[in-house]
């Protein structure tokens, strides 16, 4: 009974004023969403993978690249930048709102364009161009997410989840009606733009009978130019992150065909089911790495930052060895005979994975040390490295090469591009230590079964 009351005690004083806290209330939300999301979507991704097979998955996952970029491209990386204006000047809402959407809406309707006349370049046949029209609205009605970043401001992301995730669970009913009635292709892409027309629909009418009005955005043509020259560094470094993420997808198909776009997608999507840990760890141990560096100085933080590598490094080895040795199992159980091909790009893609968490504990260095501009310096380096690789390879060994050149890609972020900069040497050198980590703990290991042996 002590034990029961100690623990009632304890949740009252600290757990419960956190979960009334409209903070923590903001980060449950938006964490349901993206945790609702991946397991539904993960569950009806690899039905429709098993239904299309590699070759229209392929066609599918091509043109979505595509549109991902696309969709990069008209948020202009503004998200953040967006609500902080709103935050610091409440009265300009709607002015900053509506001089957003303009700005979201020309680089939608441009960027949308010159893909059109990029696809037909590249002689994409008429079920490819269909597939491209159908998908067009998760780029165009992008500028209403706005809505999401006014409600972010307010702390109220779950009107916007609520809206998304309604049209979300509409979708993926939707899609495997499609499946059991053995739908085509072009049937499953015009349900993902049935599924963002109607979750925006949601929120402009939710926005809309909760007081707000979206007809009274309006420009403010020198905040546009303001909001050019603020926010470009962002659009740039989001632009080569998705790029960096998609244009293998599209090389594949260009290159070689949309078949082996399906199979390095399948492996893809397995190594993505792991990519939310190291953004939770990372995100976590920012706060005490920021407040050990301000009480207890650099040195104490750097020894901070040394173990978080070496524990995500570490972490990211046992998570690739695992997938590596069963990823036969794994793309035989999720996806089927039908994509064997797709175990060999996952053993080697899964490695990957080492790159990109040592890359987003890097991240925390830059921010603590106020050096974020050397963040776009490492993907433009990544971007780089992986398309030349990509061009080298993907002829001679397809998926494979694809997955080669991603990994390297990576690894070159994490390890090797923070030497070329002075302010970020001491990065590669944290990094380039963490490596060695579990050859220590190890050689530790051995030397404690050592020392047990001479004292029995």
């Amino acid at each position: 009974m002590k034990y029961l009351t100690l623990v009632k005690s304890l949740y009252k004083e600290n757990v419960l004023p956190r979960i009334k806290n409209n903070v923590f209330k903001n980060i449950l939300w938006l964490s349901f969403d993206k945790i609702f999301r991946l397991v539904l979507g993960l569950v009806a991704g690899i039905w429709m993978a098993r239904y299309l097979g590699p070759d229209r998955w392929g066609e599918l996952n091509y043109i979505q690249a595509y549109i991902s970029i696309l969709s990069s491209i008209s948020l202009l990386g503004m998200d953040g930048f967006l609500v902080k204006e709103i935050l610091e000047q409440p009265k300009k809402k709607r002015f900053i709102l509506g001089s957003a959407f303009f700005l979201r809406s020309s680089a939608a309707i441009l960027g949308s364009l010159i893909t059109y006349l990029v696809l037909l370049s590249l002689h994409v046949n008429s079920e490819g161009l269909k597939l491209y029209f159908f998908l067009l609205p998760i780029v165009l009605l992008t500028p209403f997410d706005l809505i999401d970043i006014e409600y972010q401001s307010q702390l109220r992301s779950k009107l916007t989840v609520l809206s998304k995730s309604i049209a979300f669970v509409m979708g993926v009913i939707t899609k495997i009606v499609l499946i059991l009635m053995k739908m085509p292709l072009i049937y499953f892409a015009a349900a993902v733009g049935s599924e963002v027309i109607l979750a925006y629909f949601l929120l402009v009418i939710q926005y809309q009978i909760t007081g707000n009005n979206i007809f009274k955005w309006s420009v403010n043509w020198i905040l546009i130019k303001n909001l050019i020259i603020r926010a470009w560094p962002f659009t740039i470094s989001s632009l080569m992150i998705i790029m960096y993420m998609r244009l293998d997808q599209i090389m594949l198909g260009t290159m070689i065909n949309e078949k082996e776009v399906g199979q390095f997608s399948a492996a893809v999507r397995v190594t993505e089911l792991f990519l939310f840990l190291p953004m939770a760890v990372a995100s976590s141990a920012l706060p005490g790495l920021l407040k050990t560096r301000q009480e207890e100085g650099r040195e104490a933080y750097l020894v901070k930052m040394q173990n978080l590598c070496n524990y995500m490094f570490l972490i990211s080895l046992l998570l690739a060895l695992g997938v590596t040795v069963f990823s036969h199992l794994i793309i035989k159980i999720l996806y089927g005979n039908a994509y064997t091909e797709s175990a060999g790009i996952l053993i080697i893609h899964v490695w990957s994975l080492v790159g990109t968490f040592m890359g987003v504990s890097g991240s925390n260095f830059l921010v603590v040390e106020g050096l974020q501009k050397y963040s776009l310096y490492r993907t433009i380096i990544g971007l780089i490295v992986n398309v030349s690789l990509n061009i080298v390879l993907i002829p001679v060994i397809g998926g494979y090469g694809a997955a080669l050149a991603t990994m390297v890609s990576q690894i070159v972020v994490a390890y090797l591009a923070p030497f070329f900069f002075k302010p970020t040497r001491e990065l590669s050198t944290i990094t380039i230590r963490s490596f060695l980590y579990p050859v220590t703990m190890l050689m530790k290991l051995k030397e404690f079964q050592k020392h047990n042996k001479t004292a029995k």
